[in-house]
């Protein structure tokens, strides 16, 4: 779990981070045979692209609700 940047820069720094990652998994993850399966609690057995795009959804989401979060606050 990772610790609550210090600063702006920091969860820039860190946001930037976990792009190259997925950018460099985003290129080999098309190599990873979709036989071969991780259990998630919530969503069964699922093989690297489905792990990689269950990622990319998890993001969509947390900026969805930073958006709601900020909306909630312009109209207070």
């Amino acid at each position: 779990m990772p610790n609550n940047p210090e600063n702006i820069a920091d969860l820039m720094c860190g946001l930037n981070q976990v792009l190259e990652r997925m950018s460099e998994w985003d290129k080999k993850i098309g190599s990873i045979n979709p036989l071969y399966k991780e259990i998630h609690d919530g969503f069964g057995w699922l093989n690297a692209q489905e792990w990689f795009d269950l990622a990319g959804m998890h993001f969509r989401h947390h900026i969805h609700q930073k958006a709601e979060l900020e909306q909630m606050l312009k109209n207070e």
